[in-house]
């Protein structure tokens, strides 16, 4: 079966941006076992690097740096894909904004999995205790975890604008940037992982948020619960 796995797979070029760790370095390991030849992409160089040489094995797999917040960085990972493969078939596109401590990610390890690579947020914490907020966290259901953590954050504009810069801005760039090396192969993907913060049941709760702002107007209001829906 592997070898009808690396048969069927074995022609096709992936671009897997943040898959230097989490969920985005299982793609990149899963996708080279079945033969695609990948692409792993992270901002940081040496650690994107790294994290290509922990594939050793999979001689199908290379590293090059993309900032998806910056886009003459995506037109050169384009350039790159051109100039080497003269096409792409897959883009999974994973954006890795997400402030919050180190402490609560360890702690949500369990439920983390869903939000790794998504960047859903741009907070600063408050907390001034992290043992003891730990400890708050160890008996809460996941919804129970989100609503503490919000309590324990803020978001200021420049992590608020950082946040849209990559999570909106940054892998739309990377996309246009790609697309017409997807419209080269005869069957493009795109997947774009998502996260918690994007369930729909969390609406209820942003609509209720907004009703409790008075500097938002009604009309205004409207449009951004259409929009998020």
């Amino acid at each position: 079966m592997e070898g009808d796995k690396g048969n069927r797979y074995g022609k096709q070029v992936a671009v897997v941006t943040g898959g230097n760790r989490g969920i985005g370095l299982e793609i990149c390991r899963q996708l080279a076992s079945s033969g695609v030849t990948v692409v792993l992409t992270a901002r940081d160089a040496e650690r994107g690097a790294g994290a290509a040489s922990t594939l050793g094995q999979q001689p199908n797999v290379v590293f090059h740096q993309l900032d998806v917040g910056d886009p003459s960085s995506a037109a050169r990972l384009a350039g790159f894909i051109e100039e080497k493969f003269g096409r792409l078939d897959i883009l999974i596109g994973m954006p890795w904004t997400f402030d919050l401590p180190f402490f609560v990610l360890q702690h949500m390890r369990s439920s983390i999995i869903h939000i790794n690579n998504a960047g859903i947020t741009g907070t600063a914490s408050n907390v001034d205790d992290p043992e003891a907020f730990r400890l708050e966290l160890a008996g809460m259901d996941l919804m129970q975890r989100i609503e503490a953590i919000n309590r324990h954050s803020t978001e200021p504009y420049e992590q608020a604008e950082k946040c849209l810069n990559t999570n909106y801005h940054g892998i739309k760039a990377v996309t246009k940037a790609l697309l017409p090396l997807l419209q080269s192969s005869s069957h493009g993907r795109i997947v774009n992982l998502s996260s918690y913060y994007g369930l729909l049941r969390l609406l209820d709760r942003v609509f209720n948020t907004l009703h409790e702002n008075p500097y938002l107007v009604d009309n205004w209001r409207g449009t951004v619960i259409t929009t998020s829906s």
